[in-house]
């Protein structure tokens, strides 16, 4: 709960994170949108406090772990297809997109906000982003032409 002062009053907020509706979000939208403009010199970064890639982990059996790491598994699915989604929207118009992710070492607990936690994520993130490595080039799949063969 977030307790703040509105209008000499207290409020008490559940606050819920922007993850409910999107992993992540490109702003402003009609970058990607807008069919009559031209952005050859932008580029999209996207930082993700999460990996796209799948882990392996042996699920102990019990009802709150298995939904944990079901919730796990479909996070990572929706946050693939949302960048496959930009990714093709950046390369329709010509835009470069660029994705950061946490880095494999690290633990990957996105409701840890501990400042320990928090102090690792930026250590590790620090020298990548002077380094210039902290995101990857994500180029547009090859797309097969379809050719349609008659019954």
């Amino acid at each position: 709960m977030l307790t703040f002062e509105r209008g000499g009053q207290a409020v008490s907020e559940l606050h819920a994170d922007g993850g409910t509706v999107a992993n992540f979000f490109v702003a402003p939208q009609a970058l990607l949108g807008d069919p009559t403009r031209t952005t050859r010199a932008a580029c999209v970064f996207i930082l993700l406090n999460s990996r796209t890639t799948p882990r392996f982990a042996v699920v102990p059996v019990g009802g709150l772990k298995i939904i944990a790491r079901s919730f796990d598994t479909m996070l990572k699915s929706l946050t693939r297809s949302e960048l496959t989604n930009v990714k093709l929207a950046a390369s329709d118009k010509g835009l470069k997109l660029e994705v950061g992710e946490i880095p494999d070492e690290l633990d990957e607990n996105f409701l840890d906000f501990s400042r320990p936690h928090m102090q690792a994520l930026f250590a590790a993130g620090e020298p990548q982003g002077l380094a210039a490595t902290a995101f990857r080039t994500v180029s547009p799949a090859p797309v097969a032409p379809l050719t349609w063969r008659p019954p």
